[in-house]
């Protein structure tokens, strides 16, 4: 399933690997993470970042709440579920 992440972006559920509300950026680990992935950081949201998108080859920077993500995220599961039926 896809997922729309804001903005103009859509990304295959499967290829989510991990969503994080912006609050990690505060995090050292986390800051050194983006740093080395750079070239990798698309940005939905230049002001208004509210969580991290991390995929299997980008990084992306989303206006939507880590929150609504995971919601969505689990939503595209569900159906995923109930059309293997």
């Amino acid at each position: 399933m896809i997922v729309h992440i804001g903005g103009e972006e859509l990304i295959r559920a499967t290829d989510i690997v991990v969503i994080l509300d912006c609050a990690m950026l505060e995090s050292e680990i986390m800051s050194e993470f983006i740093k080395k992935q750079a070239k990798s950081i698309i940005t939905i949201a230049d002001h208004d970042v509210k969580s991290i998108v991390v995929t299997n080859k980008k990084i992306y920077m989303s206006p939507l709440s880590s929150a609504t993500l995971r919601k969505r995220t689990q939503t595209y599961s569900i159906l995923d579920s109930i059309e293997e039926y």
